[in-house]
């Protein structure tokens, strides 16, 4: 998850023309507060560490895992992170805030034994604070050899231990259309008994040339939802729609299913402008984040391409107990919202 601030004046021109077309699209049966999900649907949540920020505790992680299931949650990513200097830098490589290996087997074996479809969705961070889609590194050959043998660790820990799938990349906007890329992504297939996956950014998953390259394709979804402070419900539900149809049309153009591989709100009052923009400090709202997750899941049912959902994101520790701003829904009115569509 990250800001994409560059793509919000477009985004925000674009809003009226998308809900108008989005109102042609829906009807009333579209929308229902009954949505039920498959039992093969990935009702899912990221948990990214980053330490000291959730920082690994096997008795507050093993709390956590049977909260989520409490709540309906049967799917979780776990997401390690890597470094690079800047977006330009061709080397990557590991720092602090990078979990131990140890510690992270040792979540996945709590999280499996508690019936969790567990994944690894490995991350990349610039130190500069660059963003993702930012990254160009200066020697692209160097880079991905540097890139393949991050990755490669935890592909070969997820195949070993039989997890759900794997993500290989996330949000790499200006080096995952490379040549390179794409077949490594079809090396990963060939010897992978696990699906593998790629996350694209909200936009970049219209004009990728990725959908032959995974089994399935992952978009992380921080589209703008509304644009006044406060928001309209009405509104929110009708840009979902908007967006589920088109994923959902895309997916069936290329015939490979998608998973929403992030989605989320923070509790804020300005959490349908830019989802994906954590920065600033903006009034403290736990009612949008509520309704962002209602117009979701009260529709996403319907669009039986779309596999699966994970929210960013989950907090632990003691930020997750008190946070009452973040993306975390935990202790908040979100929470029974996942309740109402997630527990069977």
């Amino acid at each position: 998850m990250h800001v994409k601030t560059y793509h919000t004046f477009k985004a925000s021109c674009i809003h009226f023309a998308l809900l108008f077309a989005a109102l042609l699209l829906t009807t009333c049966s579209d929308i229902t507060d009954n949505c039920t999900y498959d039992p093969s649907f990935n009702k899912g949540f990221s948990v990214f560490f980053m330490p000291p920020r959730n920082s690994f505790n096997e008795n507050d992680f093993t709390e956590n895992i049977y909260r989520m299931k409490s709540d309906g949650i049967n799917s979780l990513y776990l997401t390690p992170s890597y470094f690079q200097k800047t977006e330009t830098s061709d080397s990557i490589f590991r720092t602090s805030e990078t979990l131990a290996d140890s510690l992270l087997i040792k979540a996945i074996g709590i999280a499996v034994n508690a019936g969790m479809h567990v994944s690894l969705k490995p991350h990349i961070n610039s130190l500069n604070n660059a963003q993702r889609f930012q990254i160009k590194p200066s020697n692209y050959e160097k880079w991905l050899i540097s890139y393949k043998k991050c990755i490669l660790f935890y592909f070969t820990l997820s195949v070993t231990s039989n997890l759900h799938s794997f993500v290989a990349g996330t949000e790499l906007d200006n080096v995952s259309e490379n040549s390179g890329f794409l077949t490594f992504l079809d090396s990963l297939r060939s010897v992978s008994t696990i699906p593998i996956l790629y996350s694209c950014s909200y936009n970049q998953i219209f004009k990728t040339k990725l959908w032959k390259h995974v089994d399935v394709l992952g978009v992380n979804t921080y589209y703008n939802l509304d644009n006044n402070i406060p928001p309209s419900e009405v509104v929110i539900r009708e840009t979902w729609n908007f967006w589920l149809n088109k994923l959902h049309e895309e997916s069936n153009l290329h015939n490979v299913p998608i998973v929403l591989t992030e989605t989320g709100f923070m509790s804020r009052s300005t959490a349908t402008i830019n989802p994906g923009d954590f920065s600033g400090k903006p009034l403290c709202d736990q009612s949008v984040q509520k309704i962002c997750y209602e117009a979701l899941l009260s529709q996403a049912c319907l669009f039986k391409s779309i596999k699966g959902i994970y929210f960013w994101q989950w907090e632990l520790g003691e930020k997750g107990k008190s946070d009452s701003c973040d993306y975390t829904p935990r202790n908040k009115p979100a929470e029974d919202i996942l309740k109402k569509y997630w527990v069977n």
